[in-house]
């Protein structure tokens, strides 16, 4: 896997770019986040939405809350990167202006203010 590490705000930043599914559920968001980590002291990592399951931006599964409740104790951030329009008016678009209002997952439509809104999340 290979990933750009950019630094801004004095805060490192990961780029995942890739569209091989490396998130399948939760644990495997925080094992991704967690390998960056321990390879090069990153927390805060950007995937793109390619690389994220499709069952992920089904808010009946849970799993994206479920994703949240494991990044926040760990001081970890997640952005995921992409087209979310074919999600306007359904349950799990409500979830991303939340989520977007909060400081451990977000969602946006391009890696420039994913990496923003990366480095400037709090913890």
């Amino acid at each position: 896997m290979e990933y750009e590490i950019t630094l801004l705000n004095t805060m490192g930043c990961a780029y995942v770019d890739s569209t091989d599914l490396l998130i399948t559920d939760a644990k495997s968001a925080r094992s991704l986040i967690s390998n960056i980590k321990y390879e090069c002291n990153v927390n805060r990592v950007a995937v793109r939405r390619e690389a994220v399951i499709d069952k992920f931006f089904d808010a009946s599964t849970f799993m994206a809350a479920e994703l949240v409740n494991l990044l926040a104790p760990k001081h970890y951030k997640l952005a995921i990167v992409g087209d979310f329009s074919d999600l306007e008016g359904t349950p799990f678009a409500r979830f991303i202006v939340r989520c977007n209002q909060g400081s451990d997952l977000f969602f946006t439509n391009d890696k420039d203010t994913a990496l923003r809104m990366l480095a400037s999340a709090k913890g």
